[in-house]
């Protein structure tokens, strides 16, 4: 059994994972009938690059079970 403290670090990434994906396709499909502003550019590569870190973290968690 997991510890509770490693479980709840799991949902929270979870949770963040899921709040970016939703930002990241939202600006996808804007970019594809405009065009991204450089910050909108700069946002989107910061979200991407949370998601690779929240992914590895989530990799992490499947090693303490």
């Amino acid at each position: 059994m997991k510890n509770p403290k490693v479980l709840e670090r799991e949902k929270a990434l979870h949770e963040e994972l899921s709040a970016l994906s939703t930002q990241q396709l939202a600006a996808i499909e804007k970019a594809t009938f405009l065009s991204f502003t450089r910050d909108q550019g700069i946002e989107y590569d910061v979200r991407a690059n949370r998601i690779a870190e929240i992914c590895k973290l989530l990799d992490a968690c499947k090693v303490v079970r």
